[in-house]
């Protein structure tokens, strides 16, 4: 088609300043009151700014119960005031108005009105509807217990119409066509979009979470990403191939480690970590027992690292994964000094304070007191 179909939808804010009985909006999803038997909902005026709009199509999804029975009623107008008890009112005061009964409020979707109704069905046509304002209506009745979720809600505009794709002599009959090409025209229009949406698929800021371990596989990563938290997966799988292409460096095992703990990080190298230490002894000590030749260098965290939810399990094997393949690396802690507020100390674990023991195993993982050498 040569343009893109307007919507208005669940997600975008379609239930912003709606009204609802027995139904709330949360996270994005309406859902139905589990106590009750029966919600309605009505939403506010969708507003296509364009007079005499012929509005295209309506579909939901919603998670059914065995015994839902839902009503939808929608209707379009070119001005949102009507008449109500020789009044003139406004439509959103009108269905916002918890004082008006549902019955008297679903008058003004009636067909007397110009409004449709329909039973159980989550995509109709809109063709016959005119006007700038669109409003819709949801009448639920479930048993107990099995309320059922609104997960979407899409309303579209303007009508789409292929008749211009047709010989002229079709185009005769304009009315008829259009009406018979309604729905071959909308299931092209679906799947139209679902190949525009694929390259969505393959994009990993927009892709479905589902679609992240296939990610995975492509760049050699489940094993990290399967010790990774939800939220952390996402980001690392964007930057697994700029880690992949520093691997080996300084920077990376920084930025690694960064990206885990959500902290400063410092690596101190054998050749340098009396620049670290500069003038306290006892770091200078420290690492000079811990950094013990030129193929051991130390990552040094802040004690409270892991409080932003990384493990001492992710940040070894992480380690492991992006150091040298020759180096040793050594996990170093920066703890506060319980004599000195504005001192610091470096310890191989929390609260342990005592001088390590220059010592590197046989193993692949050896300790140095209690501390963890990765080879």
């Amino acid at each position: 088609m040569n343009q893109r179909l307007n919507q208005f939808t669940l997600k975008g804010g379609l239930a912003n300043q709606s009204f609802g009985m027995n139904i709330e909006l949360e996270n994005k999803v309406l859902k139905a009151d589990e106590n009750e038997r029966y919600a309605v909902f009505f939403s506010r005026a969708l507003d296509s700014g364009s007079i005499d709009m012929t509005w295209n199509r309506l579909s939901v999804r919603i998670l059914n119960s065995p015994y839902l029975t839902y009503i939808i009623r929608v209707k379009a107008a070119n001005e949102r005031n009507f008449f109500y008890k020789d009044s003139n009112i406004d439509a959103a005061d009108f269905l916002q108005n918890p004082e008006i009964p549902p019955e008297e409020k679903f008058e003004f979707f009636s067909e007397k009105n110009g409004g449709i109704q329909f039973t159980n069905c989550d995509d109709v046509l809109l063709y016959r509807l005119e006007g700038r304002y669109l409003w819709i209506s949801f009448e639920f009745f479930y048993e107990s217990g099995s309320a059922p979720k609104v997960e979407d809600i899409c309303a579209e505009f303007p009508m789409e119409n292929f008749i211009q794709y047709l010989p002229e002599v079709y185009q005769e009959s304009y009315d008829f066509t259009s009406r018979f090409l309604a729905i071959p025209g909308m299931e092209f229009t679906d799947l139209n979009d679902k190949i525009d949406e694929f390259a969505d698929c393959l994009d990993l800021a927009l892709t479905d979470e589902k679609n992240l371990p296939y990610f995975s596989t492509w760049l050699g990563a489940q094993e990290k990403i399967s010790i990774l938290q939800k939220d952390k997966i996402r980001e690392f799988l964007r930057k697994a191939v700029y880690f992949s292409s520093i691997k080996g460096t300084p920077n990376c095992l920084k930025e690694v480690v960064e990206f885990l703990v959500d902290e400063k990080v410092s690596i101190v190298e054998y050749h340098n970590y009396t620049e670290f230490a500069k003038d306290d002894e006892e770091k200078l000590n420290f690492l000079k027992h811990a950094l013990v030749d030129e193929n051991t260098f130390g990552v040094i965290l802040n004690e409270k690292c892991y409080d932003n939810g990384a493990t001492k399990g992710q940040v070894e094997l992480f380690i492991q994964c992006y150091k040298p393949a020759s180096a040793k690396a050594v996990i170093i802690y920066e703890v506060k000094d319980a004599d000195s507020e504005d001192k610091t100390k470096l310890s191989f674990e929390l609260g342990f304070g005592t001088m390590p023991k220059a010592y590197l195993g046989e193993e692949n993982i050896s300790t140095i007191g209690s501390a963890v050498i990765l080879e």
